[in-house]
C-alpha cells in the first residue's frame, strides 16, 4: 500500500506530465480526467495529512484541552470530544450532545483526525 507522501507525488507527477502534454498539443481527454483526480485527491489532501498529531496543531484548527487529556472540538450538536493519548494519538472519542463513545480508535495523523471529524460532522476551523 502506498504511503499519503507516496500519493502526493504520484498525483503531483501526474499533473506535471499533463501540463507537458498540454503545452505540446498532445494531451488526451483521458489524461485530463486523470489530471482533474489527482487535483481533486491533492485538495482533500493536504501536504500535512501524513504528519502526525500536535499539540500547537491541535489547538490551531479548534480543539480546546478540558483537562485529563479530553479535548474538546465544536458547540452543540456539532460538537465531539477526544481522548488524545500522551500528546501523540486519538484513543476514545465522545460525539457530543447525542454522548455517543467510540473506544480504541487509533489516529495518529492529521488527514485521520481530519476524516473522523468530517464523518461525524464536526468541522475544523482550517483555512479560516
Amino acid at each position: 500500500m502506498m504511503s499519503v507522501n507516496e500519493l502526493r507525488a504520484a498525483a503531483e507527477r501526474v499533473i506535471q506530465q499533463v501540463r507537458e502534454y498540454d503545452s505540446a498539443g498532445v494531451a488526451m481527454l483521458w489524461e485530463h480526467k486523470a489530471k482533474a483526480v489527482a487535483e481533486a485527491y491533492l485538495a482533500e489532501h493536504p501536504a500535512d495529512d501524513g504528519d502526525g498529531l500536535s499539540v500547537e496543531w491541535m489547538q490551531a484548527v479548534g480543539f480546546v484541552q478540558s483537562g485529563g487529556g479530553w479535548w474538546r472540538l465544536g458547540e452543540g450538536t456539532n460538537s465531539m470530544a477526544l481522548d488524545y493519548h500522551d500528546n501523540t494519538e486519538v484513543g476514545d472519542v465522545f460525539r457530543l450532545p447525542s454522548g455517543s463513545y467510540t473506544p480504541g480508535i487509533n489516529v495518529q495523523t492529521r488527514g485521520q483526525l481530519r476524516r473522523l471529524c468530517a464523518a461525524l460532522g464536526v468541522p475544523l476551523k482550517e483555512g479560516k
